[in-house]
């Protein structure tokens, strides 16, 4: 059915001559769509994605400079869809995720024309040179600089693993507090962050603070019937002298807080993130036996998270535009680099990863491991260090990001 309805689209008035004449299309313009429709039912097997396209289309040398223009073109019109708001046309966050596909592919087809000696590899090229901003968002190679004089880590740590597979974890929080203590950070934002003052295992705040006698600000999105909260926090071994919160929805638990930070003579502002969870289930999505039903429930997670990210966004960028500060921006994004809400971000600010960051800096600690959705963003005001992702803090869901940073013309 595919191969038909591609058919009538292919069928114009270029070819309309020769199917008059011989009663059919040309042979290559059938080997290109069987080609093309094999790559669309193939995506997720590179190998085999390269075996259909190394498929040689002869003879006519229009047909391979249409279909070379043909790829560019969709490859322009996947690139674009980042820039288009999700709730306004929610398809473009789906067509965003295959960015990843197109550079691969391009990348596989100018090294097969390379090893063919093949003339027209300009294509993949420009494909690959207009995308390269998306290159530079995927990997990353970076030398660091042990200078800095902030230092700021952004963790969501899962209620500290307040309840695993076996109940209430009292052990892992005291591991997870004796690894930030070590980290000796200036300024800690944290997501999903737990505290009951009323326990001797998660007064995570009294435990946090003292370390360096810390001033922080909290706007807690759930407290419990117990009085424990749950919510961002944001520490500061800086004064903190003003401070905000913006809320979304009334009914999300999902929100940003901000403070204004005392360094010196200078005044930073400070964004701690946490946008709309997606909540998937990630043993749904990888169990094949009931793989169509894992597959609707995660487009249907993604296409309400694109929507609802995408207006959050909007409120942070506003918010952003009227401030008058050296910003920093960081948290849990829940999207990846190939997003409307992270290209919102980076049109007016630097990510941390992408500028002093190394190799591919996934964040997500699960069975979907191959995603960055924490993030650190910072404005012109500042030169940035050093960036890592820490992975030997294995307890929650995501991992820390860790970075330096120093203020261009401080007044010190």
């Amino acid at each position: 059915m595919l191969i038909n309805q591609i058919k009538e689209y292919f069928y114009d008035d270029v070819f309309e001559e020769y199917h008059r004449k011989y009663g059919g299309y040309p042979p290559e313009i059938l080997e290109t769509i069987r080609v093309i429709t094999e790559i669309f039912y193939n995506v997720r097997n590179i190998k085999t994605l390269y075996d259909m396209y190394s498929v040689r289309i002869t003879g006519n040398q229009p047909l391979k400079k249409t279909f070379n223009i043909f790829l560019v073109i969709i490859s322009l019109l996947i690139y674009s869809s980042v820039w288009i708001s999700p709730d306004k046309f929610w398809p473009a966050g789906f067509i965003s995720y295959s960015i990843p596909l197109v550079l691969l592919f391009n990348l596989f087809l100018l090294l097969w024309r390379l090893k063919n000696l093949k003339i027209n590899i300009i294509y993949p090229l420009i494909i690959l040179a207009i995308g390269s901003g998306f290159i530079r968002d995927t990997i990353s190679i970076h030398s660091s600089h042990p200078d800095g004089q902030i230092k700021l880590l952004t963790y969501n740590a899962k209620v500290f693993n307040l309840y695993n597979q076996n109940g209430r974890d009292t052990v892992s929080v005291g591991k997870m507090i004796n690894w930030i203590k070590k980290q000796d950070a200036d300024i800690l934002c944290f997501q999903e962050f737990y505290n009951d003052s009323k326990s001797g295992h998660f007064n995570t705040v009294d435990q946090i603070r003292k370390v360096h006698n810390f001033h922080y600000f909290s706007s807690p999105s759930y407290v419990n019937q117990a009085g424990a909260e749950f919510g961002p926090i944001i520490f500061s071994k800086f004064p903190i002298i003003h401070t905000g919160l913006l809320k979304f929805d009334e009914k999300s638990q999902n929100n940003v807080i901000f403070t204004d930070l005392k360094i010196n003579n200078d005044t930073i502002r400070i964004y701690n993130m946490h946008l709309h969870s997606m909540h998937i289930n990630e043993d749904k999505v990888m169990n094949s036996e009931n793989f169509q039903e894992g597959f609707l429930d995660l487009a249907d997670r993604l296409k309400y998270g694109f929507i609802q990210r995408a207006q959050q966004i909007r409120t942070l960028k506003n918010h952003l535009n009227d401030q008058p500060y050296p910003v920093l921006v960081c948290g849990d994004l829940n999207d990846i680099p190939y997003s409307y809400a992270y290209q919102e971000l980076k049109d007016d600010l630097h990510n941390g990863f992408v500028v002093q960051g190394n190799g591919f800096g996934f964040t997500f600690n699960g069975k979907i491991f191959f995603i960055r959705i924490d993030h650190q963003f910072f404005s012109d005001h500042f030169n940035i260090h050093s960036f890592q992702v820490n992975k030997d803090l294995k307890y929650s869901d995501h991992f820390p990001v860790i970075a330096k940073y120093s203020l261009k013309n401080s007044s010190e």
